[in-house]
């Protein structure tokens, strides 16, 4: 080639140099721009909340009780469970401060205002942590209490929130949750968390280390059922997936005691008609206990609890919401041939109960039952192809105003049973899957285009109310439905 040639293709290659560095400047730059969007539509917001655990630590502590705070990039509290050397109670407890991305321009809510101490930092920081000098419930009296109640002298409603989490989560995952629950409702909140292993694909280990975890955990309900009855708190609990396994064995301990008030079951990982086995036995004899209102959260787009169905043989899981058996409790006619013996559990204890007729008597129990134990379908606030989310913001929102947020409604709608993921592994267990009967409550957007949660003092109510006439009217409704399914069982 000769020098002209050559010349060329110099110059040819130092444009596409310049064309290359042109493009790459104004990718960088586009790139910052994303970021800094990003960063806008966000603020830090760094949110004090309570902890018990019975993690083994995975640092050495001394060094952040003796300077009143240990923050560190790494997760403080591991996988591994607590020694048990001495005793079986060996717990830690103290205040986790962590931050927690909100969206700009967030408009606090009056309870938010008078909650618990919060604020903005410039950036995403590691868990700070304060260890108390507890090492079993015993040790609860004296630190953990008077800082709980020197919280809760700081805010207006004197409630205490208790969040359990579920499987593969780690320490500060499950303090992100807890900390987002404490921010929306302004109330103080417990986090007790076990010791998952953090991996998919240890499930097996996790259910080991959450019955493992069990005595500890009822250690903190009796001692929390003692605050109640001194200081006549008002204490409510979420618990998530394989954390609610912890609540629902612990029903033996607590029932009829009304410690808690209310009651969030988010996407249980737990057998169905187990758990309707536990609420014969452990339903106080003399009814529902007055003021407790416990909601079972679903999602028809959790597919975590269709894995979890195969794991178990095809059997459904609690928050599946699609036990036949599970919606014995929303009709008179199914509930007395499903139940039998165990239905004269659930007899109202209002005053002049065994003067009222017997099918007025079966309409009044079922509207008590229905008003504290509610199935709510959330699909429409679940996200993310495996689903399994807690809706931290309409717990909040619904648990102060009795009413959807913005821009959704709660409706009766029939209850739709499995998703395609569960009767795809009902199938290859070889297990049939029964429908419920009846309707379930649903929250759905207004405006299906715009489903994102607008937090408005101007939130209209859409309470829907259980009553005599409508449990009457309900059991009519499903009559047929219930005679079909009883020939289908086997």
């Amino acid at each position: 080639m000769n020098d002209s040639g050559l010349k060329a293709v110099s110059q040819i290659n130092t444009g596409c140099n310049r064309d290359r560095a042109k493009l790459a400047t104004v990718l960088l730059l586009m790139l910052w721009l994303i970021a800094t969007s990003a960063q806008a539509k966000e603020q830090i917001w760094q949110v004090p909340i309570f902890f018990v655990t019975d993690r083994q630590p995975s640092i050495n502590l001394q060094e952040g009780l003796q300077t009143g705070g240990f923050q560190s990039k790494k997760t403080v509290y591991g996988t591994k469970r607590l020694k048990e050397v001495d005793t079986i109670s060996g717990l830690h407890a103290g205040i986790a401060e962590i931050c927690i991305p909100v969206m700009a321009g967030t408009k606090l809510t009056d309870w938010q205002k008078s909650g618990v101490t919060m604020k903005t930092v410039a950036g995403t920081q590691p868990p700070k942590i304060t260890e108390f000098n507890c090492h079993s419930s015993a040790d609860f009296k004296d630190e953990f209490d008077s800082q709980l109640f020197e919280a809760l002298a700081k805010c207006k409603n004197k409630e205490v929130f208790v969040f359990v989490h579920g499987f593969n989560d780690s320490f500060n995952d499950a303090g992100e949750t807890a900390a987002e629950l404490a921010f929306y409702t302004g109330c103080p909140t417990i986090l007790y968390s076990w010791p998952s292993a953090q991996k998919v694909y240890r499930y097996s280990l996790d259910e080991c280390n959450n019955e493992w975890s069990q005595e500890h955990f009822n250690q903190l309900v009796e001692h929390l059922y003692t605050l109640k009855k001194e200081k006549n708190l008002k204490i409510n609990i979420v618990a998530h997936s394989m954390g609610n396994r912890l609540f629902i064995r612990a029903l033996p301990v607590f029932t009829g005691s009304g410690i808690f008030s209310d009651i969030y079951l988010v996407n249980p990982d737990f057998d169905a008609q187990t758990f309707v086995h536990y609420l014969a036995r452990c339903m106080p004899k003399t009814g529902v206990v007055g003021g407790v209102r416990g909601q079972f959260l679903v999602s028809r787009k959790d597919k975590a609890l269709s894995l979890a169905e195969g794991v178990f043989g095809g059997y459904t899981r609690l928050g599946q919401g699609s036990d036949f058996t599970l919606s014995a409790l929303l009709s008179p006619s199914l509930f007395n041939k499903v139940w039998g013996e165990h239905s004269n559990s659930f007899k109202p204890s209002a005053a002049g109960a065994d003067k009222i007729p017997e099918k007025d008597l079966e309409a009044l129990r079922i509207a008590s039952i229905a008003k504290c134990l509610r199935v709510i379908d959330v699909t429409s606030l679940d996200h993310g192809w495996i689903g399994h989310k807690v809706p931290i913001e309409y717990i909040a929102w619904t648990h102060f105003n009795n009413s959807p947020p913005e821009g959704y409604e709660v409706v009766e709608e029939p209850s739709q049973g499995s998703n395609r993921s569960a009767r795809f592994f009902a199938k290859m267990c070889g297990q049939k899957l029964t429908k419920p009967v009846g309707d379930y409550l649903v929250v759905r957007p207004l405006n299906p285009h715009g489903n994102k949660l607008k937090q408005s003092p101007t939130a209209v109510a859409k309470e829907t109310k259980v009553t005599k006439d409508t449990a009457v009217a309900s059991d009519e409704k499903v009559k047929v439905e219930v005679d079909t399914e009883l020939e289908k069982q086997p």
